[in-house]
């Protein structure tokens, strides 16, 4: 009798657990780098951002990152990432337990590789646009960088580096990675240690009467490669 008691309850819990992952539904996100900037002619920074984007919770366990660079912008230097943040620390809106681990960068893949720490439960995302800050990222170079675009790209691939990301789903650390919502959108993605153009004079303007066809405005001379755009009262002038 006690036997058959124990099996019964058996089955009812795997019912149960069965029935709870059915019920459970992976939370989706969107996973953003964005806010890069040069700090110095060697020192280049930018955020990974997450956001939950539907109405189930994401709480977070852990992600690792795979973020590859354009390699000419190493200008034959070497590259070291770390985490940035200084004396006060990773610059994280995460909870400690749940920051990520370690970061490389390796030169022969031209591949940042951040680690995750074993996962812990109670982290939630924002849902509130750009979300949650996971950290921010520093490229430290030992000379200057060259004038390119870093074309920052994330990696899914086992080689160089595979971003994952986890969530606990029904309380379960599930795998919830969706390649489609990991975007470089929202990073300027500009020229390193670009030269600024050289100035030249302004040409033409004056004095007319309303209601006429006003003056020509030019320069006196330009580049090639520059776009230049005349503004008026800080509104940009469109021919």
């Amino acid at each position: 009798m006690k036997r058959k008691l124990l099996l019964i309850n058996v089955w009812i819990a795997l019912f149960f657990l069965f029935f709870t992952s059915v019920q459970a539904q992976n939370p989706t996100y969107l996973c953003e780098l964005r806010n890069d900037a040069q700090v110095s002619t060697k020192i280049y920074e930018f955020d990974i951002y997450l956001v939950q984007t539907g109405t189930i919770a994401l709480e977070y366990a852990s992600g690792q990152y795979g973020i590859t660079v354009n390699p000419a912008i190493k200008n034959g230097g070497t590259i070291t990432a770390t985490f940035s943040g200084g004396s006060a620390g990773v610059t994280s809106q995460l909870p400690v337990t749940n920051q990520p681990n370690t970061i490389t960068f390796t030169s022969a893949q031209n591949c940042i590789k951040i680690s995750a720490k074993t996962p812990s439960p109670g982290c939630f995302i924002s849902n509130v646009s750009p979300g949650t800050r996971v950290v921010r990222v520093r490229l430290t170079n030992t000379v200057d960088f060259a004038q390119a675009t870093p074309n920052l790209t994330w990696s899914f691939a086992v080689t160089p580096y595979k971003t994952d990301i986890n969530a606990y789903v029904g309380g379960v650390n599930t795998p919830i990675t969706v390649q489609a919502s990991h975007t470089t959108n929202n990073l300027l993605n500009f020229v390193l240690n670009a030269v600024a153009p050289t100035a030249f004079a302004v040409t033409g303007g004056g004095a007319y009467c309303q209601g006429s066809g006003g003056l020509p405005v030019g320069l006196a001379n330009s580049e090639t490669g520059v776009t230049y755009t005349l503004y008026k009262d800080a509104v940009a002038q469109v021919p």
